[in-house]
């Protein structure tokens, strides 16, 4: 779920952004970036449980394919697939 991490990055981002305007490790903004980071996290596990039950082969794809952050070195093997 790559647009998972875009979204959290973009929130990370917004309150990196006002720790540079503010000179502040923690002000107001840090609110709405961990609530965030927490409600995907949480959504991520329960979509995760849902998909597993509800399709059979999922467990596979999890093993492939990360929850958050696509890793370059997860694709499967394609020549396999076409013999």
């Amino acid at each position: 779920k790559p647009n998972y991490a875009a979204e959290q990055g973009l929130w990370i981002s917004f309150y990196l952004f006002s720790v540079a305007a503010t000179g502040d490790l923690i002000n107001w903004s840090i609110v709405g970036c961990l609530l965030l980071v927490l409600l995907f996290q949480g959504s991520g596990w329960l979509t995760e449980n849902i998909s597993r039950e509800k399709y059979p082969r999922y467990e596979e794809y999890m093993k492939r394919v990360p929850l958050y952050v696509p890793l370059f070195g997860n694709f499967p093997n394609r020549s396999a697939k076409n013999e």
